[in-house]
């Protein structure tokens, strides 16, 4: 397995490449019904298997940075957040036995936080769901739901949801006979009625996700979590 603690210094020797290419997918986040942009998404390839999000605010200043390593797994990367506002980094590392979750300040390298949990007690970590939807096209396609269990880093747990198609609405973009929508939602019926959903958008001859509406995993300058509407476009 390939560490983050290894990969970060391949990523910071590949620091001066990433700054000269284009991202090959960038996403915008906007208020849902809205047009205020909260936010930018730039997605970078360091590797055949490590991946950099660049995060940027609407004037273009740096807000936050991820690394996600698919290397042991296209569901349940590790990953690694800086989150410069709330001066927080998240470490996910998957082991044979053991995957850990460690949250520290930016400011003093402090640990505050570290949490284990058994890697098959989760399904599906941070951007792992876009390849796990991928990965069950056809079930969709068909009309079938598809249950995995969400890990929940920042509340030192997992969560299960379900993901299903559902009708495609004028408000989810153009072009929706090229496309499949799909709704992700706990599967849990009291927290579903507690918690709502995710709506996806697809392009359906690509598999490449167009729109994401609902909770994001970036959080606001006050750590709070935002409602967006993230809209993305390929290179």
């Amino acid at each position: 397995m390939v560490l983050l603690l290894t990969f970060l210094v391949n990523v910071h020797a590949s620091a001066a490449v990433v700054e000269d290419v284009q991202p090959y997918v960038t996403g915008k986040a906007f208020e849902p019904g809205g047009s205020t942009l909260l936010y930018i998404e730039e997605h970078y390839k360091v590797g055949d298997t490590l991946h950099k999000v660049v995060y940027l605010d609407a004037d273009r200043a740096l807000v936050a940075e991820k690394l996600i390593d698919y290397s042991t797994s296209a569901y349940a990367p590790d990953v690694k957040v800086d989150d410069y506002r709330v001066k927080r980094a998240t470490a996910i590392e998957h082991g044979t036995d053991v995957c850990k979750v460690t949250i520290t300040n930016l400011e003093d390298s402090t640990a505050n936080n570290t949490a284990t949990f058994k890697p098959d007690k989760h399904d599906v970590v941070d951007a792992g769901f876009d390849n796990y939807v991928r990965s069950h096209w056809d079930a969709l396609s068909q009309g079938q739901t598809v249950k995995f269990r969400f890990m929940l880093p920042l509340r030192d747990s997992t969560i299960g949801l379900k993901l299903k198609p559902r009708q495609c609405e004028q408000g989810d973009g153009t072009n929706l006979d090229r496309a499949i929508c799909l709704r992700i939602s706990p599967a849990n019926w009291l927290v579903s009625a507690l918690a709502a959903p995710i709506d996806l958008v697809y392009e359906r001859d690509t598999q490449r996700l167009l729109r994401f509406v609902g909770q994001g995993q970036l959080p606001d300058a006050d750590g709070k979590s935002m409602e967006v509407d993230l809209r993305y476009e390929y290179q």
